[in-house]
């Protein structure tokens, strides 16, 4: 397959940075919009038979100058020794108790960093850098901090009522978080598939998703994106069997290497059916699963393109509606 660059340009505030599972689903409501059910229900054959048309990254931060930030990979942890050696380092004045609380504090908001450039993630895959060099270069710059990319704002919105359309009653109301990305910065994903051309009236510049928005709140204003993609070779992964994923996991156990070196977050999730065009009624949240978080690490028993699998999160008028867990991997060099 080749790889594809989108491109996501906020006309909006937006409530998150859209997931692989998002942008699938908002993909596959394009396609059935576009092209019909029965075509969309082909598609969907082809995912299920192990032979998915197209495989999508969950959406990353990305700078005017086109740095990517990539999902910080899960990678072990400092052993305390290397701390205490690092404060050591870092200690003026015989102050080694301040210094050690300093580097665990650091470290403290250093792991809880999504993101790093794609330099420094492209050293990671290569065995160039660790752990501790990661944190080292973190303390010197700070340049991939959270907060580089985006800002939350609180909006005070008023219920409605899923059955009447109207609103739910006086004082019905709650609070929401947006966020605004910073100047400069834009989102993009990954994409690949052989056939470019059929994704095209959805992805291209002016094309259905830049129309529809992606994920919810679309209809009160939020997370609307100009969309632009281009081919782009990522040069990125190496020659190993142990990889990151690049989009929300639900793996297959026969596909993992379980004796390998695996280091994830589990992410429990439960969305609601889009109830845009269908689907009305009393059902609109899907059953829970549960993710692999971006930045996991697994070791494959075979090299693919992809692992995980479509989940059947419920069934609405005899029809089923399916979750994304496809993993997007990039590959380490052992």
């Amino acid at each position: 397959m080749k790889t594809y660059r989108v491109t996501l340009k906020p006309k909006s505030q937006i409530t998150s940075f859209p997931s692989s599972d998002t942008l699938f689903g908002a993909v596959c409501w394009g396609i059935r919009i576009l092209y019909g059910e029965e075509k969309l229900e082909e598609i969907l054959g082809k995912f299920s038979s192990g032979e998915p048309p197209f495989i999508l990254s969950s959406s990353f931060p990305m700078s005017a100058s086109e740095i990517m930030f990539f999902p910080k990979p899960k990678l072990k942890r400092i052993e305390p020794e290397k701390v205490r050696a690092l404060a050591k380092e870092r200690c003026k004045d015989n102050q080694k108790k301040r210094a050690l609380f300093d580097v665990m504090r650091e470290y403290k908001k250093f792991a809880k960093t999504s993101y790093i450039p794609e330099s420094l993630f492209k050293a990671l895959l290569h065995g160039t850098e660790t752990e501790e060099s990661l944190f080292k270069s973190y303390i010197e710059q700070k340049d991939f901090g959270e907060e580089k990319f985006s800002s939350t704002e609180i909006r005070v919105r008023t219920k409605i009522d899923r059955v009447s359309g109207s609103t739910a009653g006086e004082g019905e109301m709650f609070h929401s978080e947006t966020k605004v990305l910073s100047s400069g910065f834009s989102l993009f994903f990954l994409l690949k598939t052989d056939n470019i051309d059929f994704l095209h009236p959805l992805i291209g510049k002016d094309k259905f998703l830049s129309d529809h928005g992606i994920g919810r709140d679309r209809t009160v204003g939020l997370n609307h994106f100009d969309l632009s993609y281009k081919e782009h070779d990522m040069k990125l992964g190496g020659v190993g069997k142990r990889f990151v994923t690049l989009s929300k996991y639900i793996p297959r156990l026969e596909e993992i290497n379980k004796n390998g070196e695996m280091a994830y977050d589990v992410i429990p999730w439960v969305s609601r059916v889009d109830n845009s065009y269908d689907f009305g009624g009393d059902r609109f949240i899907k059953d829970r699963v549960f993710y692999m978080k971006e930045g996991s690490i697994f070791e494959a028993n075979e090299k693919k393109e992809f692992y995980g699998r479509l989940v059947d999160v419920c069934q609405i008028e005899g029809k089923a509606i399916y979750q994304s867990g496809l993993s997007f991997p990039v590959f380490f060099n052992s």
